[in-house]
């Protein structure tokens, strides 16, 4: 009788450890195809941009590709962003939300550039075109690197020939004053073509004019010591001033006045 009673208990035993490994096996296999199933594997960062008014940015990252990051960057912003060549296999962790576009920057790379397109507009603010993304033994991007020149203009302003009529031609130059100074801008002018003015202020500031369309239009401009971004961007719709944001020196650099064409203010 004790026999019989063991062997019963041995074959329990048999029993209940195939039943834990059939069931061990069938985990395995349920894990093997459920993870076969699954999606490409995460960027390992969330990137969020806001546009009202100002570009802001939430960026949340966990070891991610900078290269990744500016990637998804460039398409949300739809402007270039550019890596040098030191940062381009950094990764990133980092997590902040709404920051402005330049702090945000800053906290992806050590050198940023950042191009901006200024145009008049009352209460538009500066239009990013372009960002760089370096670190402090890649060379400067070139300045006109996302700007296409269709014609840089070089203009001779008054008489070529012998003048006779000195007092008209005088009055007429002190019809146009331009001065620069000090990041300032000055503008007098009465009755002036357009591209007569830029010309002039494009060749104090030390910046290449850019005429898209040649432009017969006469001005009257009165700007007394304005700051150069405010000033530019009053003297005509059509045209567009050129910045570079250095924000490792706190700098902002002039590069470039165009002037577009009549259908093409927006």
């Amino acid at each position: 009788m004790k026999v019989h009673e063991s062997w019963i208990c041995r074959f329990a035993v048999v029993l209940i450890a195939s039943a834990c490994l059939v069931g061990i096996a069938a985990g395995q296999t349920q894990k093997q195809g459920s993870s076969s199933k699954r999606g490409p594997a995460s960027p390992g960062f969330s990137l969020r941009v806001f546009s009202a008014d100002l570009l802001v940015i939430s960026l949340k990252a966990d070891s991610a590709a900078l290269a990744n990051i500016a990637g998804e960057l460039s398409k949300k912003l739809q402007l270039p962003v550019h890596l040098g060549a030191s940062v381009a296999k950094l990764e990133v962790t980092t997590d902040f939300r709404r920051m402005m576009l330049e702090p945000a920057l800053h906290l992806l790379a050590p050198v940023v550039y950042v191009d901006y397109e200024i145009k008049y507009a009352p209460g538009q603010q500066p239009r990013a075109v372009a960002i760089y993304l370096g670190g402090f033994v890649d060379p400067v991007p070139p300045i006109n690197a996302t700007l296409t020149q269709s014609s840089q203009v070089y203009m001779f302003e008054g008489n070529t020939e012998q003048d006779s009529n000195p007092e008209a031609t005088a009055a007429k130059e002190k019809s146009l004053l331009v001065s620069f100074k000090a990041n300032a801008l000055t503008v007098k002018a009465k009755q002036q073509p357009l591209n007569v003015v830029l010309s002039r202020v494009a060749n104090e500031i030390g910046i290449p004019l850019d005429i898209r369309d040649p432009i017969d239009e006469v001005v009257d401009i009165d700007l007394d010591q304005m700051p150069l971004e405010d000033a530019v961007a009053r003297l005509a719709p059509n045209v567009r001033l050129y910045v570079r944001a250095d924000l490792q020196r706190s700098r902002r650099t002039p590069f470039r006045i165009v002037l577009l064409a009549r259908n093409q203010r927006s």
